[in-house]
């Protein structure tokens, strides 16, 4: 099959690429296309690189070009008819667009706490399946993208060696995120985690995947209880609970045996300190 001039219009992923013809009208900032109750796109071309191994580190965003004549031959796979093209041709063809990652608003104040989310897609310590390249860029989206948040909770953290069977602590996967956010010029965050039983929070096999809560301890603490005592770390069937102005484990696991959490990560709370106010984050992954 041949085809002319395409534009991408969403980032490459697993050597898959999803396009459009040049000229055809795209309705989101980048260059997208929306899915509207009457209109699937069903003029989008997609294309799979080979080889497909190298061809997922090939970037590729939203509004990216593929300029000249695409060759290829037409295969089906995964529910969807695909064309299956050389990396090299692509990459030839290839013109960057003007799309940029997106940077908070948010002014930085010292008086005001700064929390967000962030999903780190699978990553683990394992650099055959988390790239150097994903973990400076993760770092860099927080550090210059995000300005360093003083609290982000993160979800799809996978345990140290990723899909390779094993245990499931994951403190070596944190530890390789916190020192390329250092290396990116950010703070040397600390992080709140419970490893889950090994393969019961679903994701992909041996991997354990869960969330966790990363924090700057230059700007917050780990809260104590009451009485200035040291509130113990949960575990991971153990419910965590409020008493008394403070949670009963900290980080602890909210409700980790209810039947709605089977093979799925289970919610995590933590308490901080923040300048004398006590702070609570709940960190949710689900996915139906």
């Amino acid at each position: 099959m041949e085809v002319g001039s395409v534009k991408a219009v969403a980032p490459q992923e697993h050597g898959d690429l999803i396009t459009v013809l040049e000229n055809r009208e795209t309705n989101t900032i980048h260059g997208g296309v929306l899915f509207e109750e009457n209109n699937a796109n069903a003029d989008r071309i997609q294309f799979k690189m080979h080889d497909n191994n190298a061809a997922r580190d090939f970037e590729v965003a939203t509004g990216d070009k593929f300029v000249g004549t695409i060759q290829g031959v037409v295969n089906y796979g995964f529910q969807n008819y695909k064309i299956y093209v050389d990396l090299e041709d692509m990459q030839a063809a290839f013109v960057k667009g003007e799309a940029k990652p997106e940077t908070t608003t948010i002014v930085k104040d010292e008086k005001k706490l700064t929390i967000a989310s962030y999903n780190l897609e699978n990553f683990s310590n394992n650099t055959k399946e988390t790239s150097n390249d994903k973990a400076q860029k993760l770092a860099r989206a927080f550090v210059k993208d995000m300005q360093s948040p003083d609290i982000i909770g993160v979800t799809e953290v996978q345990d140290n060696n990723g899909q390779l069977a094993g245990d499931s602590a994951a403190n070596e996967s944190y530890e390789r995120l916190i020192q390329a956010i250092v290396e990116a010029g950010g703070p040397r965050y600390e992080y709140v985690n419970i490893d889950p039983e090994n393969n019961k929070d679903g994701g992909a096999p041996n991997a354990n995947i869960r969330v966790g809560i990363l924090f700057n301890p230059e700007r917050v603490s780990l809260s104590k209880d009451g009485n200035g005592n040291v509130i113990p770390v949960g575990d991971a069937t153990t419910a965590v609970d409020y008493e008394d102005g403070s949670l009963t484990l900290n980080p602890g696991r909210i409700d980790p045996t209810n039947p709605a959490f089977n093979s799925s990560r289970k919610p995590l709370a933590g308490q901080f300190n923040f300048q004398g106010e006590e702070v609570i984050v709940i960190v949710n992954h689900w996915e139906l």
